[in-house]
C-alpha cells in the first residue's frame, strides 16, 4: 500500500466533518431568525432594521463558529474536537498533514433577555425592553445587537427614553435610529409609543478585550391618569341693522341682535356704543344697554333711536362684551341725506296796504334738499279781519312735486277789514319733506269811503208843487273822512225854496251862469265812519213851468272819492 492509500480513508472523514459542521451552521442561524414571540406578529411595530454582520464599507465579516457545536449535531453529544478542512491539491500536490480551516460565519443573535418595567411581570408592567444579542463575538470583529421596545400598557406611554450605558471594553460604532448622550451613555427618545406599538433599537459596536463585557441598558417614560376636562366658553356675535329714512332730523331706527354661538353661557352681557359727531341717542353720544345673561345658542334683542344732525355718512362701531368671554364688535356705515327740505320766500305787498282793499303777498318755495317733494303745499293763516280775495283761491294752494334746487311762486291775495298791525302765517308742506314757515308783518292803513245816498219825496208833481229831496251821507270806509262838501246844481226853471242840514245850517245858494243854481251846504270838517256817524241834509225847489228838471248832486272829501248822483223830476200843468 502506498502513501497516498494510507491517506485516502482519513481525507473522507475530515470532508464528513466539514459537511456536517457547514450543515449545523446553516441551521443555527435559521433557528436565531425565527420569532421569539409569536404573540407580537400582528402588533403596530416601527422598526429600524440593523445588519449586525455588515461593515462600515458594505463587506460582510463572519464570527468564528464553535467547531463543537457542528460536532455534537453531527455525533448526537458534545466533544472537544474542532471541526477540520482539509484543503485537497490536485496531482502532484503536497502529501503532508492536510491545513485546517475554520468557518468565518455571522454569529447568530440567539441569546435575548427582558427586562418587565417597572413590576419585573409582563401583565403588570407597562413596558418591556428586550435586548437580542449573540452569544459570543471575536474580539475586534465588529458585531451587532437588537434593542425592543414593547408598551404593553393600555394606556399611552408618554415621553419614551432608552438608555444604554456601555462597559470598558465595548466600543460603539452606530446605531439605528442615531444615539445621543455622551461616549459612555447613549440615549434614544422615543416619543409617545401607544398600546401594541413596538420600537427596535440596532446598534453595532465591538469588544476591545475577552471575557464578560456588560452593557446595562434601561427605558424610562411617563404615564398618568388621562383625564378629559370639558370646558365650555361664550362667544358672542352680534349685528346691527339701521331702518329709517335717514334723513336730517329724522329718528334712525337700530335693531341690534346679540347671539350666543358657544358651547357656555355669557354672564352679564352688555352692549356699548359710541356714535360719532353728528348722531345722538337721546341726546347723548354713548349710551350702554345691559342685555342680561345669554344662555348657549340663545339671543337678545335691543333697540335704539338715533338722531342724524346733519346730512354725511356716519360710521358707527357696537361692542358688545360678558363675562369670561372674548368681545364681539360689529359696524354699520349709515348714509344720512337732507331729504326734501323746502324753504319759504314771502315779499310782503308793494306801497300801502289799505284796509278793506285787496293785497297780494309773492310766495317763493323751494327744495333746497337732495330728494323731490312731493306734493308740495302752500297755506296762509290770515288773521280774523283777513278775508281772502276772490282770485286767490283760498287759504291754501298745491305746487305738486318739488325736484330738489327748482323754486315754485304763488300770488297770494287778502283784503283787510280794518287798520291795524297784522301779521300773516306762511307755510310750505310735502308729502315727504320738511316743511318751511315764515311770518310776514304787514301794516294796513284804513281808507275814508263816503256815500252819497239821495231819495225825494216824489218823481212827479205839478207846477208850483214843492218836491224835497233828502240827502244822507255815511262813511263806509275803514277810516275817518274829512273835509266832506255836499253840493247841488238845479235845472234852469227850478227855484230854491229852502235848505236844512248837518248841524241844522241850511246851505248858501249862488246864481250860476247858464241859468242854473248850485246850493252849497256847511262843510263837515270829518265824517267817522259807520251809520251812527252819517250826516244828513234837505233841499226843497219847485218849478214855475211844466218839464223835466234834473237835480246834480255832487260828495266830495279830503279822504274819499268825489261821487255824483243825479235825480230827475217831472214837472206837469
Amino acid at each position: 500500500m502506498t502513501p497516498n492509500s494510507k491517506r485516502a480513508p482519513r481525507r473522507r472523514v475530515a470532508e464528513w466533518l466539514v459537511c456536517v459542521a457547514l450543515c449545523a451552521t446553516v441551521l443555527a442561524g435559521c433557528e436565531a431568525l425565527k420569532p421569539r414571540d409569536p404573540g407580537t406578529s400582528n402588533r403596530q411595530t416601527r422598526s429600524a432594521s440593523f445588519d449586525p454582520s455588515e461593515t462600515d464599507d458594505g463587506t460582510v465579516e463572519s464570527n468564528w463558529n464553535d467547531a463543537e457545536t457542528a460536532r455534537a449535531s453531527y455525533e448526537g453529544g458534545t466533544g472537544d474536537v474542532a471541526p477540520i478542512s482539509y484543503d485537497e491539491s490536485g496531482p502532484g500536490a503536497d502529501t503532508s498533514e492536510p491545513v485546517a480551516r475554520l468557518s468565518r460565519q455571522p454569529e447568530p443573535m440567539t441569546q435575548t433577555e427582558t427586562l418587565w418595567v417597572p413590576t419585573g411581570v409582563r401583565s403588570t408592567s407597562a413596558v418591556g425592553l428586550t435586548r437580542a444579542y449573540p452569544a459570543r463575538v471575536q474580539v475586534g470583529e465588529p458585531f451587532g445587537y437588537i434593542l425592543t421596545v414593547e408598551a404593553v400598557s393600555k394606556e399611552k406611554l408618554r415621553g419614551v427614553v432608552v438608555e444604554e450605558i456601555l462597559a470598558d471594553g465595548f466600543e460603539f460604532i452606530t446605531s439605528t435610529p442615531d444615539a445621543e448622550g455622551s461616549e459612555r451613555e447613549l440615549r434614544w427618545s422615543l416619543g409617545d409609543l401607544a398600546a401594541g406599538d413596538t420600537v427596535n433599537i440596532a446598534v453595532r459596536g465591538k469588544l476591545s478585550r475577552s471575557g464578560a463585557v456588560q452593557n446595562t441598558a434601561r427605558v424610562d417614560y411617563v404615564m398618568g391618569l388621562t383625564t378629559n376636562f370639558r370646558a365650555v366658553e361664550p362667544r358672542l356675535e352680534i349685528s346691527r341693522r339701521a331702518t329709517g329714512h335717514f334723513r336730517v332730523a329724522e329718528p334712525i331706527d337700530v335693531l341690534y341682535t346679540v347671539r350666543n354661538t358657544g358651547d357656555g353661557p355669557a354672564y352679564g352681557v352688555v352692549l356699548n356704543e359710541t356714535l360719532p359727531a353728528g348722531l345722538l341717542a337721546n341726546d347723548q353720544s354713548s349710551f350702554t344697554i345691559d342685555l342680561g345673561d345669554i344662555a348657549p345658542g340663545g339671543e337678545a334683542f335691543a333697540r335704539r333711536s338715533i338722531m342724524p344732525g346733519r346730512a354725511g355718512e356716519y360710521f358707527c362701531a357696537t361692542e358688545v362684551t360678558c363675562e369670561g368671554g372674548e368681545p364681539a364688535s360689529t359696524d354699520e356705515t349709515i348714509p344720512v341725506t337732507r331729504g326734501a327740505v323746502l324753504k319759504i320766500r314771502v315779499q310782503p305787498p308793494k306801497g300801502t296796504i289799505t284796509a278793506g282793499k285787496a293785497s297780494t303777498f309773492q310766495v317763493v318755495v323751494e327744495n333746497v334738499g337732495d330728494e323731490v317733494a312731493a306734493e308740495v303745499l302752500v297755506e296762509a293763516s290770515l288773521p280774523g279781519e283777513f278775508d281772502p280775495a276772490p282770485v286767490s283761491g283760498g287759504n291754501s294752494w298745491f305746487l305738486g312735486d318739488l325736484e330738489p334746487g327748482k323754486p315754485s311762486a304763488v300770488s297770494i291775495g287778502f283784503v283787510p277789514n280794518r287798520a291795524e298791525q297784522a301779521q300773516v302765517g306762511f307755510w310750505a308742506k310735502a308729502a315727504n319733506a320738511k316743511g318751511d314757515s315764515e311770518l310776514s308783518t304787514v301794516m294796513v292803513k284804513g281808507y275814508a269811503d263816503s256815500v252819497l245816498s239821495v231819495d225825494k219825496d216824489r218823481s212827479i208833481t205839478s207846477v208850483g208843487q214843492e218836491t224835497r229831496f233828502r240827502i244822507e251821507i255815511v262813511n263806509r270806509g275803514t277810516a275817518r273822512d274829512e273835509e266832506v262838501v255836499v253840493q247841488c246844481v238845479l235845472d234852469a226853471g227850478l227855484e230854491y225854496v229852502s235848505s236844512r242840514g248837518f248841524r241844522e245850517r241850511a246851505g248858501t245858494t249862488s246864481p250860476a251862469s247858464n241859468g242854473k243854481t248850485t246850493v252849497t251846504f256847511d262843510r263837515a270838517s270829518r265824517l267817522e265812519i259807520g251809520d251812527t256817524n252819517k250826516m244828513e241834509w234837505e233841499l226843497v225847489v219847485r218849478s214855475l213851468t211844466p218839464g223835466d228838471f234834473r237835480v246834480e248832486f255832487t260828495l266830495s272829501s279830503k279822504h274819499g272819492v268825489e261821487t255824483d248822483e243825479t235825480e230827475s223830476l217831472r214837472v206837469v200843468q
